[in-house]
């Protein structure tokens, strides 16, 4: 199969813009047309796309949303291009272009590298809008019916009458429940999840070999064999909370010398006092 596109993002400026001063600018010129983070911005470092394909939108919006979906926290993908870079209709028609506003404190140096370049911005509501997600209600049935229907499953609504799902929403526990998704105030999706799960059913029914993590087994831990770690020095010089923390993991018992010595000095005095009276007792017996 021919590739028609390929494209790729981080959280890093292009190598055209590598220089580290150049970071904080950039995001204080992008900030005046959107509210860019660092959280919540990525840098496109790579796009191709052949734009002589019949099929160049399903492959640049493919790939816009799998940039998106690698990188569920970013809302926006910003393109750092060359000025003299000539658009193809698809980059046209999808990004934005915004113009770079440098401030008169900005070095002539880094003035001269930012002015050379373009910024084009793409927002993830257009390809992979982040859902809000609630609680199914008995009354969502009406909009989910016609998702299933135009699912890759259709079948499912084989023998089912017209209000079987809000039968199973309204029988959910807190075992079974069910979730749907809403782009604004559109239901476009919904979430079933269950405890009961039959693991020996489903692996009967179903070629799961080539999902290797779908079903996890769980294996106890086992525990090391005894350790004990001798400390010399000034006790006062160690981090307690680390210390005991690393004895937890390697199950073991942390032990202060200096202190189990001034209990057992202790201990046997008070034997010693015991026994002195004990005596005393049975003299004046």
């Amino acid at each position: 199969m021919k590739g028609a596109g390929f494209a790729s993002s981080n959280d890093a400026l292009p190598a055209l813009l590598s220089d580290g001063d150049l970071y904080p600018i950039v995001f204080e010129m992008l900030v005046n047309h959107f509210p860019a983070t660092t959280d919540n911005t990525n840098f496109i470092n790579f796009w191709i796309l052949d734009e002589n394909t019949k099929y160049s939108k399903q492959i640049g919006d493919e790939m816009l949303k799998k940039l998106f979906a690698l990188s569920p926290a970013v809302d926006y993908l910003v393109w750092l291009c060359p000025k003299s870079f000539i658009p193809i209709e698809y980059v046209t028609n999808t990004f934005k272009e915004i113009k770079l506003q440098l401030s008169e404190n900005d070095k002539k140096e880094t003035i001269g590298k930012l002015m050379n370049c373009k910024a084009l911005y793409v927002h993830r509501s257009k390809f992979l809008p982040k859902l809000l997600v609630r609680d199914a209600k008995v009354e969502d049935n009406d909009d989910l019916i016609p998702i299933l229907r135009n699912s890759n499953n259709p079948n499912i609504l084989n023998h089912q009458n017209e209000y079987f799902l809000s039968d199973l929403i309204d029988s959910q526990d807190n075992y079974n429940r069910f979730y749907v998704g809403l782009n604004h105030t559109t239901i476009v999706g919904m979430l079933a999840t269950s405890e009961d799960v039959n693991v020996p059913l489903i692996t009967k029914i179903f070629q799961i070999d080539q999902f290797n993590d779908i079903i996890m087994e769980k294996t106890e831990r086992e525990l090391p064999p005894p350790l004990f770690i001798a400390i010399v020095g000034d006790i006062r010089l160690l981090d307690l909370h680390s210390t005991n923390t690393l004895c937890t993991n390697m199950n073991c018992v942390f032990v202060n010398a200096e202190v189990a010595n001034i209990n057992n000095q202790n201990n046997n005095e008070s034997k010693v006092d015991e026994d002195d009276t004990i005596n005393q007792q049975q003299s004046s017996i």
